[in-house]
């Protein structure tokens, strides 16, 4: 049995290359603080939520709550702020985007 033969690959000609101009346009400052402004937002958010969840997730440990309302209060409370430190980056990079897209679409 014979294969197929094999040709050799055909070399382009140089002008079928095109030449990409990397340089900045006009829109890219704007663009560079919108993301900045962004990702100091983002941080801020995920501050705060780990600034309430490292005390409350303290004062569950410690165990020293002897009101039953209090440790529910305290649990709900730590629970609450995991649940916010985590879906904080969701919000802001996933479905942030998906808000603000131009609407002359």
């Amino acid at each position: 049995m014979r294969g197929l033969p094999v040709q050799a690959p055909v070399p382009l000609p140089d002008s079928s290359v095109e030449q990409f101009d990397f340089e900045e346009d006009a829109a890219a400052p704007f663009l560079r603080q919108r993301r900045r402004k962004k990702l100091a937002r983002f941080f801020l958010y995920e501050f705060l939520a780990i600034a309430v969840l490292v005390p409350s997730a303290a004062v569950v440990l410690s165990r020293d709550l002897s009101s039953p309302a209090l440790v529910m209060l305290m649990n709900v409370l730590t629970i609450s702020a995991a649940v916010v430190a985590a879906i904080i980056p969701i919000l802001v990079f996933a479905i942030g985007p998906a808000f603000t897209r131009d609407r002359r679409m």
